[in-house]
């Protein structure tokens, strides 16, 4: 089945699914305003009847950054994104990064003055609204506690946790 795009405007961005979130994995697209780039970004809920909790349970949130070249899903699949999840219930949200022709075909994060392109260049992603638009919707959609949103990232999107 395939998400109805709906071209629904919600807290400055318009996403392209008008569903909740699923429980398990899934991927999922969002324009943001600032730069008007389709981005995606894959979340895994987990599954409250597995531990046993309401449908409305407090979630935690966990957005990761994939490193240079890589991906969202691989970002998922290396750091036992899934298990964690399960086990400390927590929603992981695993955004991915834009192909950037700084540095040949690659996936990247605007970091400054590397990557996916800075403001002198005139090539500048909205890689820090786009991560504030996804726990927009993410935090829409489903119970999470603000106390126990975190992020985190492998090289250069170990460097986008820090903007």
């Amino acid at each position: 089945m395939q998400p109805l795009s709906l071209g629904l405007a919600l807290l400055g961005l318009r996403a392209a699914v008008a569903q909740d979130i699923p429980v398990g994995r899934s991927t999922l697209t969002l324009t943001t305003d600032e730069d008007s780039r389709l981005r995606s970004f894959t979340v895994y809920r987990p599954d409250p009847a597995a531990r046993r909790a309401s449908a409305s349970e407090v979630y935690g949130l966990v957005l990761m950054f994939h490193g240079l070249s890589q991906s969202a899903s691989v970002m998922l699949d290396s750091y036992e994104g899934v298990d964690q999840a399960d086990w400390y219930n927590f929603v992981a949200v695993s955004l991915q990064g834009i192909l950037t022709p700084h540095r040949g075909p690659a996936t990247a994060w605007n970091v400054g003055n590397c990557c996916a392109g800075n403001e002198d260049d005139g090539y500048a992603t909205a890689d820090v609204e786009f991560a504030r638009d996804v726990v927009d919707y993410v935090t829409s959609r489903l119970t999470i506690d603000p106390a126990r949103i975190y992020a985190m990232g492998f090289s250069n999107g170990a460097w986008m946790t820090y903007r």
